[in-house]
């Protein structure tokens, strides 16, 4: 439910004549030729100084954070705006605003999910539209995270109340110039490909997007902001007709009260109106962006007296870091490299979210409710037993003639299924793909002599090196009951997640590199363990319900209540679809249901995978 109340308060600006762009500095300046211009106008004396609000960075879009610098934003070349108070680089065009412009808002946020942070809204919801990947946008920010924490926990409504002053906009010319880092960066990933090292290629993608983000902000609001939250009780307010018509109200007249202001809202609440909305609120949270540090007692008019002095992004908009990739920004590389440049970036960004995105029930009234989920699942199914019985891994050698034998003893990486001893699953149950990957390699040389000249016999011989090598495909199983067997009583093991032996995902229940008592880890892959056992009746404390695992070249057969082992690849009504891991780029999911003693998801940042072995040859480059 969305209650908007916005209060606009128009007057002149006596620094900004009109919303003009900047104008260039075509005045006279020390250097005949202009080149040093920049460095006089910020050294002359005068008050101008660096606009600080630019567009031009990377942003990352899941976490709310500014990145690596994308856009070439040096002051070789730079313009002066048209208040003449700042000076910018030259691919950036600053507005100032013609007006004032304050606007006062309240509004209920009916579902935490809907909350939205007040400094990225334009960009976390725009991206969102775009692309359905894109809508766990800004979910997982230190400030959503604890608005969700408070809502949740206290089973508590959101009203939030805020004064935004916009001063200026900026915005990033078109065909930008990119700047030297990020060049170097996709130069890097543009040589691999031309290698056909796509595992490298996709690892330095993935270090793109660490350190770059997922999108590049195009354009700024600056100005300041005053926010309040008020965790509120709506079960406590038995007033429908207030809830419906005057709570945003009272909120507002609350809010501008708290600031001493004098501002009208235009709307009449009566004194136990505003009482009434007080009584309601059980927590409440003040964040300031811009302006100078309020005391114990804020005044707004003092705020917005200092604001000019103290600017900060309020808003941000932006595209896809992908978008960059094309021909205006590099026109020294070819179409089709191009394309492939473009096409792994942006697989690099949405392996990010993937990583990220955990579908699960949303509703806290709901037994099925998963604290950590950030997409829409189902949240109730008719009850259905799935039943897991063990993993197991198969190991295959490239060269077995080879001698090595790398499928053979300690760190072969062949995993037997605890239930059955072997590398199968028991009567009544089929195996299921898990994942596929190289595992370990070796490699042998020797010297041999070989005749190049003879007469009669030899006369002459050369030396060589011969080699010969072999590595592993490790290939992992679960087992699963067929739908139409009779299954035996307590057949199957115990799920507790997982973690892996670097540290890049921890086991969600212990938070560490460790099982729950009375789990044992199973490793598959290269890496991964699996937290499972056997011990039905002392381990059923610590389980999660799980209804199987997928993942891009392998369906859930537990995913429908009738269908074969090609069964869509998704997870069952009320469990909730988390990334395990991501191997040689295909994302494993796992589905369990709502984990109520959770309080925050783990972010996983790339890169997910370090580049195999084979990749570090000698490179072509571009």
């Amino acid at each position: 439910m969305q209650l908007p109340l916005v209060l606009s308060i128009l007057a002149g600006l006596c620094c900004c004549i009109g919303a003009a762009p900047v104008s260039n500095l075509n005045q006279s300046l020390p250097a005949s030729d202009g080149s040093n211009r920049c460095v006089w106008l910020l050294n002359s004396g005068s008050s101008i100084t660096r606009f600080s609000s630019m567009p031009g960075g990377g942003w990352d879009n899941l976490r709310n954070k500014d990145m690596g610098l994308v856009a070439d934003l040096s002051f070789t070349d730079c313009a002066l705006s048209d208040d003449g108070m700042y000076v910018l680089p030259k691919n950036v065009i600053l507005y100032p605003r013609k007006e004032s412009n304050i606007e006062v808002m309240s509004e209920v946020i009916d579902h935490f999910s809907n909350y939205t942070s007040s400094l990225s809204v334009s960009i976390n919801l725009e991206a969102s539209g775009k692309i359905a990947a894109f809508r766990i946008g800004g979910k997982l920010s230190n400030e959503f995270q604890q608005v969700k924490k408070v809502a949740v926990q206290n089973k508590l409504d959101i009203g939030r109340s805020q004064l935004r002053y916009r001063l200026y906009s900026s915005k990033l010319q078109p065909d930008f110039k990119l700047s030297a880092a990020l060049t170097n960066r996709l130069t890097e990933v543009m040589n691999a490909l031309v290698n056909n090292q796509t595992k490298l290629a996709r690892y330095l993608s993935d270090l793109i997007v660490r350190d770059f983000g997922t999108h590049v902000i195009t354009s700024v609001e600056a100005g300041g902001i005053l926010e309040k939250l008020d965790f509120f009780n709506s079960r406590s307010i038995d007033d429908s007709n207030f809830m419906q018509n005057k709570f945003s109200a009272a909120a507002s007249f609350s809010f501008l009260r708290f600031f001493s202001s004098n501002i009208s809202i235009g709307v009449s609440v009566t004194n136990e109106e505003v009482t009434k909305y007080k009584n309601s609120i059980r927590k409440m949270i003040l964040r300031t962006s811009g302006g100078p540090v309020l005391g114990s007692n804020p005044k707004l008019d003092d705020w917005i007296k200092s604001l000019h002095e103290n600017l900060v992004p309020i808003d941000r908009n932006g595209e896809p870091l992908y978008s960059v990739v094309n021909r205006r920004s590099l026109p020294n590389l070819p179409m089709t490299h191009m394309l492939k440049l473009r096409k792994e970036i942006e697989d690099a960004v949405m392996r990010y979210y993937k990583a990220n995105t955990v579908k699960g029930c949303l509703d806290p009234n709901s037994r099925n409710f998963d604290p950590i989920a950030n997409t829409a699942g189902q949240c109730e199914a008719p009850g259905t037993n799935f039943s897991f019985a063990g993993v197991y891994q198969q190991c295959w050698e490239s060269n077995p003639r080879a001698g090595f034998n790398l499928c053979s003893g300690a760190g072969s990486g062949v995993l037997l299924n605890p239930i059955t001893g072997g590398t199968r699953c028991q009567v009544g149950y089929e195996p299921v793909k898990l994942l596929s990957t190289v595992g370990r390699n070796s490699k042998r040389c020797w010297k041999t002599k070989h005749c190049t000249s003879w007469f009669i016999w030899c006369v002459h011989h050369e030396e060589r090196t011969q080699c010969v090598d072999s590595y592993t495909v490790l290939t992992a199983y679960w087992c699963t009951a067929r739908r139409t067997s009779k299954l035996i009583p307590n057949p199957g093991m115990f799920y507790a997640g997982a973690y892996a032996a670097d540290g890049r995902f921890l086991n969600d229940i212990t938070q560490s590199k460790e099982c729950p008592e009375h789990f044992r880890p199973y490793k598959v892959g290269r890496d991964i363990y699996l937290c499972l056992s056997m011990d039905l009746s002392r381990a059923s404390r610590g389980r999660i319900p799980f209804a199987g695992f997928f993942s891009c070249d392998s369906g859930n057969p537990l995913s429908e209540t009738s269908g074969g082992l090609d069964a869509p690849k998704h997870c069952p009504k009320e469990f909730s679809q988390v990334t395990l891991d991501t191997v040689d780029g295909c994302a494993i999911m796992q589905c369990v249901k709502g984990r109520s003693g959770l309080a925050q998801i783990q972010v996983r940042r790339p890169p997910f995978e370090e580049p195999d072995y084979e990749l570090v040859e000698h490179p072509v480059t571009v």
